[in-house]
This record gives C-alpha cells, sequence and structure tokens, in this order.
C-alpha cells in the first residue's frame, strides 16, 4: 500500500491511501502495546514488526521492536533495532 502510495499522482488517491497506512501504523502500535503489557511478547513483536513494514525507517517502530525483544530475552534482535534507530 505504502509503495502504490508513492506511485500514485492523484492528490485525492495519496491523501487516502497515506491515511490508511497511518490507520495501519496506529492500530499496530496500540495492540502491540497492549500485548506488551499483558507480557504477550511474540505477539507484540509480531504488531511492532508490522509498523516496520508500513514504514521501515520509523524511529517508534525501531524502538518499541527493540523493546520488546528485549524483554523477550532475545540478545541480539534489540541492539539490531536500537541500532538503526539511532543512524536515522
Amino acid at each position: 500500500m505504502r509503495r502504490r502510495a508513492n506511485q500514485e499522482r492523484q492528490p485525492s488517491k495519496i491523501r487516502a491511501f497515506r491515511c490508511a497506512v497511518a490507520g495501519i501504523f496506529m492500530q499496530a502500535m496500540e495492540h502491540g502495546e497492549q500485548r506488551l503489557h499483558a507480557m504477550r511478547l511474540r505477539t507484540a513483536i509480531a504488531y511492532f514488526e508490522s509498523i516496520l513494514v508500513a514504514d521501515p525507517d520509523s524511529s517508534c517502530g525501531l524502538s518499541t521492536v527493540g523493546v520488546a525483544r528485549a524483554k523477550a530475552g532475545r540478545r541480539k534482535g534489540p541492539f539490531e533495532a536500537l541500532r538503526h534507530d539511532h543512524q536515522l
């Protein structure tokens, strides 16, 4: 959807696509946070990683996936996400 929004030329369709991507981003963030607080870490990580599909350079997505991976006990994953976030 993000690629299609970038290729679109009509302003009304661009706005619609961007709005849809933003809605997906917000829902994934809300659901991920809920799962993180409930300690359902695999599901939280999946939601946060879906944010990165919508916007690969999202510092919010990168930092939250790093936190979730750290809570899940993954050693390498959090540092990779946070390092990429720092480079932005």
